[in-house]
């Protein structure tokens, strides 16, 4: 009895240590969410929106540890409510449980390495088109050729009638963005930079005016362009530029060089093998709109108010997909009367303000282009 009691006495009390070092050794082990919205974003190749609700979800079901992370399944993303599904949503779970395996919180994955190497080749190309001493032979050189972004747009009104594609609103912002500023008198590769650049602005207008999630905690404020910062206003949307050496301009979101394949890619991937056809019937409707002097401020007043008519409908609904039909958008078209009712001479004040770009006229000053619009949000 005494030796029993003797073992009693020795035995510590029991405490809470063991579980506040578990709870330590999972804060230890969390990996930061900034890390895992980059990952998702730069190596699954999600939008940032649907990266930062996807890091959410996981954050607020505390399965942001490497522990739940190296397990992590396609059906508990859909439990959690994690808005992906299908490719995209197994490409998310190989980068979050690649992720987990690297040794630290800081390590890059093999394929985030392999994205950063890729990102690093393509920003040295932009340094040598705008200006970079260190190689002056390929100064001014665009390596982007213009065919490697030729949309190959059907412009055979037969061949058009009767066609649809489901898509949400933003790709066909982006299309018609192209469409115009292509009217308006920048190249292919300048229009998809410059579109890319405002379908982001407005996207982010709007979700702040929706007081959606993705927008209250980006930390991201809203963009001021100084007078000083030369800026193209597309549908009174300020999109700051660069101009490359070669004379082109470049749009720039969040101090990065946006280039034109960003969306191009995006285009393709929304709209497949019927984006010859969007592009044709979008282009037919821009055609309707410019007079036979080539003046643009018909379309230029028009632009949105066209796009509101012909986008799908989504009944307000973020990101939802719906039906946009090429019938309509060839409704749309101004009757040829009214083009030819145009007077053949304008005074040279009223071509004061069109879409010329503005590096065609004078480079040595600040870059301010006046583009007339209706409205800058995507609606």
């Amino acid at each position: 009895m005494r030796a029993q009691a003797t073992s009693a006495a020795s035995t510590p009390p029991p405490t809470t240590r063991g579980t506040e070092t578990l709870k330590e050794a999972d804060k230890d082990d969390a990996i930061p969410l900034p890390r895992l919205i980059h990952a998702l974003h730069s190596t699954a190749h999600v939008s940032v929106t649907e990266a930062m609700t996807t890091v959410h979800a996981l954050a607020q079901s505390k399965r942001c540890t490497r522990a739940h992370l190296r397990r992590i399944s396609a059906p508990e993303l859909e439990e959690i409510g994690a808005p992906c599904k299908g490719a995209t949503r197994d490409r998310i779970v190989q980068v979050l449980q690649s992720v987990a395996l690297t040794n630290d919180s800081t390590s890059l994955s093999e394929a985030e390495r392999m994205e950063k190497q890729q990102r690093l080749r393509t920003e040295a190309q932009v340094r040598r088109e705008w200006g970079n001493v260190a190689t002056p032979s390929r100064v001014g050189v665009d390596h982007e050729s213009e065919d490697t972004f030729d949309f190959h747009p059907v412009l055979d009104e037969s061949t058009l009638r009767g066609r649809h594609v489901v898509v949400n609103r933003a790709p066909v912002m982006t299309a018609w963005a192209v469409v115009v500023l292509q009217q308006l008198g920048f190249g292919i590769n300048e229009a998809l930079s410059l579109a890319q650049c405002y379908v982001s602005l407005a996207a982010e207008a709007r979700a702040r005016t929706l007081q959606r999630p993705e927008a209250m905690h980006s930390g991201r404020t809203p963009l001021t362009v100084s007078e000083n910062q030369p800026h193209i206003e597309f549908l009174h949307t300020k999109i700051p530029v660069i101009c490359l050496r070669n004379g082109q301009y470049r749009g720039l979101h969040a101090g990065d060089i946006v280039p034109p394949s960003r969306a191009f890619e995006y285009l393709r991937r929304s709209m497949f093998q019927t984006l010859p056809q969007v592009m044709g019937a979008l282009t037919l409707l821009a055609n309707s709109y410019v007079d036979r002097d080539g003046s643009t401020t018909a379309l230029q007043t028009a632009a949105y108010g066209l796009y509101a008519d012909f986008r799908p409908e989504t009944h307000g609904e973020w990101g939802k997909r719906a039906t946009l039909s090429l019938d309509t958008i060839l409704a749309l078209r101004r009757p040829p009367a009214l083009t030819e009712e145009k007077q053949p001479h304008r005074k040279a004040e009223d071509d004061q303000g069109s879409a010329t770009p503005p590096a065609r006229e004078k480079q040595e000053e600040s870059v301010t282009q006046t583009v007339d619009g209706t409205i800058s949000q995507l609606g």
